[in-house]
């Protein structure tokens, strides 16, 4: 991604350098944005999230999380009508012990859902852009 691209970016979610970084994996880099900048993303965006529980083990440490996220056109009714959906994505964040190393499966996976959901809707996964939360090895 060149320096414009990226400028653009951070302007248009009110990005700062604490919200995005370069990780270097194997012989590439990825850009990886930090838990702040996916909500500063999800706010500028006024993106709302819905979660489904899909899978949880006895013990809580394998679960499956859906997130469906909808941006309206518009959060005010219209002739007694509900918002219309502009653009609506799911995806799943999922969370085990081969891919997680804290006690918190649940909230990992939720986050990872909500992560892969502002991301799509924002169109930064087409740019390569990810997120901290969707892998241990994506962290500074």
């Amino acid at each position: 991604m060149n320096k414009k691209t990226l400028k653009e970016i951070y302007k248009r979610y009110d990005l700062t350098k604490d919200d995005i970084f370069l990780l270097p994996f194997g012989d590439k880099s990825k850009y990886v944005i930090c838990r702040t900048g996916i909500e500063k993303i999800q706010a500028k965006l006024n993106i709302q999230i819905n979660y489904k529980l899909e899978k949880c083990s006895d013990d809580h440490k394998s679960v499956i999380v859906l997130a469906t996220g909808v941006v309206f056109e518009s959060m005010t009714a219209v002739n007694g009508q509900p918002p219309k959906p502009k653009h609506v994505v799911s995806s799943f964040g999922e969370c085990n012990p081969s891919n997680n190393k804290n006690s918190f499966s649940v909230c990992m996976a939720e986050k990872r859902a909500k992560s892969r959901v502002v991301l799509q809707i924002s169109g930064l996964y087409k740019l390569n852009i990810y997120s901290e939360d969707e892998s241990e090895d994506f962290r500074r």
